[in-house]
């Protein structure tokens, strides 16, 4: 897709297509994709409808950050919520006698996003995600959504609203949680907002970072987004690709990590959970966030730094394992698929691509290099599943 036609198209829309278009890693096979084509992101339908239950809400347990309003008013109204199930799973319910979530009042039309378990609305005023139960292999996990999972997406929510956030990160708010259980089994749903917070009233497009270096599939003559990016706005500033790359991408794609890391916390980044946020001439503005149920959490050093430490889930055990596997592999490996894009420029070598990044993280990480990241570097064993309990290799560091 060109650069210019995204910026004069509906955000909403470029948004679903980058996801489910322009993904590298799309189409899933094998024992990684045991959900029906139909409901599939990669070959699916455009949309399809999600049926819903209204619940009293004193069936549920309701996880409110209080965000957004509007979004509420539409899942929790006069005393009931709506309460969203993946058609894949209504056998599995009633196997489970959880008949109560199949009583079904309406649906909407929704498309799904890369993970395939959260979906789009397609006809709100204010469309929004939904992340729901869908207990089949996609990817790298099973895509189950308990009540650890919420409750912990709701703490990390709390913990990003007050905390004095840095001016280039943005995020996706969870703004609910909402928890179906009985005896025989129980049931999540998450509902998410598609404007990235804090709101900045402009008009602004979020790109996945994988479809900053992904071909697209419909218009494979085009150059990856990545490269139209920072081709763009180094004409448009008068500079080279490289001092937009690296100062409106990198920098920003590590700082933001590394302020996490000093609050006790490590974000398992990666190109599905990261966006680029652009604004309407085509500039990179902002990393945006999304998927708190992957912060991991470092109990001995949130109470080193005096933070709260009530976490129950994702807590850090091996450190220096930990760290070095989120920075060193899942990190290098989109810088690597970076500097792949970006080496057509004659700025964009990947020798100055590799020292800026090394600077940065020196900045930005100080005296906690020692403390939590080994000498060498762990890498996933190639031939291995990341989502697995993998083995890894340990090798020099490139980006460190």
């Amino acid at each position: 897709m060109l650069l210019e036609t995204i910026l004069s198209s509906n955000r909403e829309d470029v948004f679903i297509y980058l996801e489910r278009k322009v993904n590298a890693r799309f189409p899933l096979g094998g024992e990684f994709a045991d959900v029906p084509e139909e409901y599939r992101a990669d070959i699916g339908a455009p949309s399809y409808k999600l049926p819903y239950s209204k619940l009293k809400t004193d069936e549920v347990k309701i996880f409110n950050s209080g965000v957004c309003n509007e979004v509420k008013e539409e899942i929790i109204n006069g005393g009931e919520v709506k309460f969203f199930v993946h058609p894949v799973m209504i056998p599995d319910y009633l196997g489970k006698k959880m008949n109560r979530i199949l009583e079904f009042n309406g649906e909407l039309k929704v498309s799904p996003t890369s993970s395939t378990r959260t979906v789009m609305t397609k006809t709100k005023d204010k469309n929004f995600m939904l992340k729901v139960n869908l207990e089949r292999r996609l990817g790298e996990s099973i895509r189950k959504l308990r009540s650890d999972q919420i409750e912990h997406s709701y703490k990390i929510m709390k913990e990003i609203q007050g905390a004095d956030l840095p001016e280039k990160f943005s995020y996706m708010p969870e703004s609910l949680g909402i928890l179906y259980s009985q005896e025989e089994g129980e049931a999540g749903m998450i509902v998410r907002e598609f404007e990235p917070h804090p709101k900045t009233g402009e008009k602004r497009f979020v790109f996945p970072f994988f479809s900053l270096f992904s071909i697209d599939k419909a218009n494979k003559e085009h150059d990856p987004l990545l490269a139209q990016l920072v081709e763009r706005d180094a004409k448009r500033e008068n500079t080279d690709e490289f001092e937009i790359f690296s100062n409106k991408i990198v920098e920003p794609l590590i700082s933001t990590w590394a302020y996490f890391v000093k609050r006790g916390l490590n974000p398992d980044i990666h190109a599905q959970n990261l966006l680029l946020e652009v604004d309407g001439v085509g500039s990179p503005k902002r990393i945006v966030y999304r998927d708190f149920q992957e912060f991991f959490v470092n109990p001995r050093l949130r109470e080193k730094l005096g933070f709260n430490g009530d976490f129950n889930r994702h807590r850090v055990h091996n450190e220096k394992r930990h760290y070095s596997f989120t920075y060193d592999f899942r990190i290098a490996r989109m810088l690597d698929f970076f500097s792949i894009v970006l080496k057509k420029y004659e700025s964009c070598t990947e020798k100055k691509i590799t020292e800026f990044s090394k600077k940065v993280f020196d900045k930005e990480l100080g005296e906690f290099k020692e403390e939590i990241f080994p000498e060498k570097a762990y890498y996933v064993t190639p031939g291995q599943h990341m989502g697995d309990s993998f083995e890894c290799e340990i090798l020099e560091t490139k980006y460190r």
